[in-house]
């Protein structure tokens, strides 16, 4: 994994990428302070799968978990992070095809996007301030992401 800030790697480590909760919002990550979703400082994992499991990895099934249980270890015990789990009542959006259907472009994979991030579960953003007003371009993302990010981006 290259190019990620830290809240990237805390995301991946303990919020499941399964089904529509592809990603909490940073307010629902408590306590995470606000340098470690900045854009400042980004960082790289390299990592190998030990010969043992390399079976396990290649299998697309168990790979998400073994993915969060090698970040949370590395995590762990590199910043001595400590986390706790809780429930909370949250405000839930809704986001539905309109009655004229969608009006999404799908994005040429091969299409290279100069200066977007890499997103956890695959694609890339970018983003364009101009004054007051914030523009996001998602490429390459799920609706499960998209629905998720449009909720937690400024």
């Amino acid at each position: 994994m290259k190019n990620l800030f830290l809240g990237y790697l805390i995301r991946i480590a303990y919020v499941p990428q399964t089904g529509g909760a592809a990603l909490y919002s940073v307010d629902q990550l408590i306590g995470m302070p606000a340098w470690l979703t900045g854009d400042d400082d980004r960082y790289d994992v390299d990592a190998k799968v030990d010969e043992a499991d390399l079976a396990d990895w290649q299998n697309p099934a168990k790979q998400p978990a073994m993915l969060r249980s090698t970040l949370q270890a590395m995590l762990e015990d590199c910043l001595t992070l400590v986390v706790h789990r809780s429930t909370r009542e949250a405000p839930v959006d809704l986001l539905v095809v309109g009655k004229n259907g969608p009006k999404f472009k799908e994005t040429n994979p091969g299409k290279l996007h100069p200066g977007s991030s890499p997103m956890p579960g695959g694609g890339t953003l970018s983003r364009e301030q101009e004054d007051d007003q914030m523009t996001v371009h998602y490429f390459g993302v799920s609706i499960a992401q998209l629905a998720t990010w449009v909720r937690c981006t400024p």
